[in-house]
């Protein structure tokens, strides 16, 4: 029979591979945003770091063209979306990237 804890380790787990895989996705972005992995470990936690590039994009898009900008801001929801699931699972920067 399973347990509560089972599920939740099935949840966890899934969370982690959707975190892994928008982060291997948004990490060429960032990387041309400037936005090293040394900047984001700085920040501190996964969900901080996703929270603050997106905040980064967010300023940036400001002052881009508009289909930049467009792309920018996407980039940006995707981050904060990537931000709540690494809270919510307390990931950290071994999990993320491994």
């Amino acid at each position: 029979m399973a347990t509560r804890d089972d599920g939740y380790d099935g949840l966890r787990a899934e969370t982690l591979r959707v975190v892994r895989e928008g982060y291997e996705l948004l990490r060429p972005k960032l990387d041309d945003a400037g936005i090293t992995r040394e900047d984001e470990e700085a920040v501190g936690a996964p969900a901080d770091a996703f929270a603050g590039c997106a905040q980064v994009l967010r300023d940036v898009s400001k002052a881009a063209p508009p289909a930049h900008a467009a792309a920018m801001l996407s980039d940006a929801s995707a981050l904060e979306l990537l931000a709540g699931f690494a809270r919510g699972a307390s990931l950290t920067w071994a999990e993320v990237r491994s």
